[in-house]
C-alpha cells in the first residue's frame, strides 16, 4: 500500500518538479538510507549494541520505498525517446 501511495504521488510530483530535481533529491534520499542500513547492520556485525536503534531498518526500508518512485520509478521521463517510442509502439500493437 505505501509504495502505490508513494508511486502515485510521484507522478503528480514530476509534474510539479520536473524530473531531474525529483531524481536528484531521491537518489540522495536513497543513498543515505542505504549508508544508514549499512552501518547500523556493521555496528551489530561488530558486536556493538544497537538495541537503540532497532527502529532504523524499518524506518530506513520505508523511506527507501517512499522516495525511490520520485525519482527511479514507472516514470516515462526516466526512459531515452527512443525506448519509449518502441514501447509505446508496441503496446498499441499489442492492444
Amino acid at each position: 500500500m505505501l509504495q502505490v501511495l508513494a508511486t502515485y504521488s510521484s507522478t503528480l510530483l514530476v509534474d510539479k518538479g520536473g524530473p531531474r530535481i525529483l531524481r536528484l533529491l531521491s537518489s540522495t534520499v536513497i543513498a543515505v538510507c542505504i549508508t544508514t542500513l549499512c552501518l547500523r547492520f556493521h555496528l551489530q556485525l561488530h558486536g556493538h549494541d544497537v538495541s537503540s536503534i532497532s527502529w532504523l531498518p524499518l524506518a530506513s526500508v520505508a523511506t527507501f520505498i517512499i522516495v525511490f518512485p520520485m525519482g527511479f520509478g514507472p516514470n516515462p521521463s526516466n526512459y531515452p525517446k527512443n525506448v519509449l517510442s518502441k514501447a509505446s509502439m508496441c503496446g498499441q500493437l499489442g492492444a
